[in-house]
């Protein structure tokens, strides 16, 4: 079956809109997407400043949501591993329920051989896909990244909140900055973002006024790395007061 597809080429530094031919494994299912994002890391990969050793061709987009029937919807869960791959043998990370220590693991919109959404039909896992009711497609793409976020501020519901740093002004720091202050109204935030077009963008949206932007210095609670970069997790580091907590990226 042909798909036409956005072929990231990271060796050529070119990006070429394919009509290629869709691979199946019998036990997957087919899945047409209507909405799929890009990501930094899916971007540091294309321009060769990720770690990652893979320079193939990659169809990138594992944020990402569609149809199997045209009614249902579901979101694509980026981690294909031994488990959703239906493997005789499971590694002993899987075994033990510990799926992000995988060998197996590839990653959907990163790796060559895991096509992400930006195509218009891919054969998926069905244990791969999660099935989303009552949200529009819009809004079900940020399901990826806004879990990470519930699950990070779910294994410090017991810890001291009156200072927060958020380090980066993206996507996932947006959405720890949302959920953080409704959970903790009377949190005193600290905000971190380099690009001027961000911090005016979020100053638009956000009129409260408990947080400061890039204050000079500053002794947090917990601190968030809300980017995928070395600087973050080193600046993030550095706010956090001794006891505290770093909440890393994902």
């Amino acid at each position: 079956m042909k798909s036409k597809s956005l072929f990231l080429d990271p060796a050529q530094n070119k990006a070429s809109l394919i009509n290629h031919d869709v691979l199946l494994n019998k036990k997957d299912v087919l899945i047409k997407w209507q909405v799929s994002c890009v990501c930094a890391s899916e971007r540091r990969r294309f321009n060769l400043k990720k770690s990652h050793s893979d320079f193939k061709e990659f169809i990138a987009g594992h944020e990402s949501v569609g149809t199997t029937d045209g009614k249902n919807l579901f979101v694509l869960l980026p981690h294909s591993n031994c488990i959703t791959r239906n493997e005789k043998v499971i590694c002993p990370s899987c075994e033990e329920g510990k799926y992000n220590l995988c060998r197996c693991m590839n990653h959907a919109g990163l790796c060559s051989t895991e096509p992400g959404g930006l195509s218009e039909l891919t054969y998926v896992p069905q244990k791969q896909l999660l099935r989303i009711k009552n949200l529009a497609p819009n809004l079900a793409v940020f399901t990826e990244p806004l879990s990470c976020v519930l699950r990070s501020w779910k294994k410090v519901q017991s810890s001291k909140k009156d200072r927060i740093a958020i380090v980066g002004l993206g996507p996932i720091g947006c959405l720890h900055y949302v959920y953080s202050s409704i959970l903790y109204p009377d949190s005193e935030f600290f905000l971190f973002e380099e690009n001027l077009e961000r911090i005016e963008a979020f100053k638009k949206i956000f009129k409260e006024s408990n947080y400061t932007v890039n204050p000079k210095k500053c002794e947090v609670d917990i601190s968030v790395m809300a980017n995928s970069t070395s600087n973050g997790f080193e600046k993030a580091k550095k706010y956090v007061k001794k006891n505290g907590i770093l909440i890393l990226f994902s």
